[in-house]
């Protein structure tokens, strides 16, 4: 009976110590997925990243712009030549390449629960789901102000060379209420669009952070 008693003792250790080998090994293969799916992450960031800069320069450049053409057109300034680099800008919403979710639609078809970090986890959802997504919307609607700008700029000038645009009649832009309107539209729907794209700049650096700091532990 002892002898009988021992065996099976011995069977299940052998069983419990396969189940926690097993378990390891489980683990293991889970934590390798989700670094790789991190790693995948960490480049869809960095390329969001750099887009988000780009665009909050490009449209801050477009700003200067449209200061320089309210201001000429407000104070009847005489035309010079250097406006012609200004007047397809002033009405220009900077659109480059769209914000990339490859990364984390790839982490979501594996499963957000791979992800041990809770915080972070958090902290990419918000990002993805909500900020990109505030962005993306406020892009559709700037862009109808923006193919309407582009319409309008068709019948009042003239296109010289890459993004210069000389005006047909200069004189009479000072009593264009149409173009002063769109002048003005533009430059706030720019900013309004701006405002979103640094804050989601902003939550982008500091997801980036999270991340890379969980894969280097």
């Amino acid at each position: 009976m002892r002898y009988a008693f021992g065996e099976i003792i011995l069977v299940v250790i052998g069983i419990l110590i396969a189940l926690q080998i097993n378990n390891w090994n489980e683990e293991r293969k889970t934590r390798k997925i989700e670094k790789r799916m991190l790693e995948e992450l960490v480049e869809n960031l960095e390329f969001n990243n750099e887009i988000l800069e780009k665009w909050i320069t490009a449209n801050r450049k477009n700003d200067r712009s449209s200061e320089i053409i309210i201001r000429a057109l407000e104070d009847k300034l005489p035309y010079h030549d250097s406006l012609i680099n200004h007047f397809a800008k002033s009405i220009y919403i900077g659109k480059l390449a769209l914000i990339s979710e490859v990364g984390y639609e790839s982490l979501k078809n594996v499963g957000l629960e791979i992800i041990q970090n809770k915080q972070m986890k958090k902290n990419i959802v918000n990002l993805f789901e909500g900020s990109y997504q505030i962005i993306k919307s406020k892009l559709d609607v700037v862009t109808y102000t923006n193919n309407e700008a582009m319409r309008l700029q068709s019948k009042r000038f003239m296109r010289k060379q890459g993004l210069k645009f000389e005006p047909f009649d200069y004189d009479s832009l000072f009593n264009d209420h149409e173009f002063i309107n769109t002048l003005n539209q533009s430059r706030d729907d720019r900013g309004w669009l701006n405002n979103s794209l640094e804050r989601g700049l902003e939550e982008t650096q500091i997801v980036l952070k999270l991340v890379k700091d969980e894969i280097n532990k």
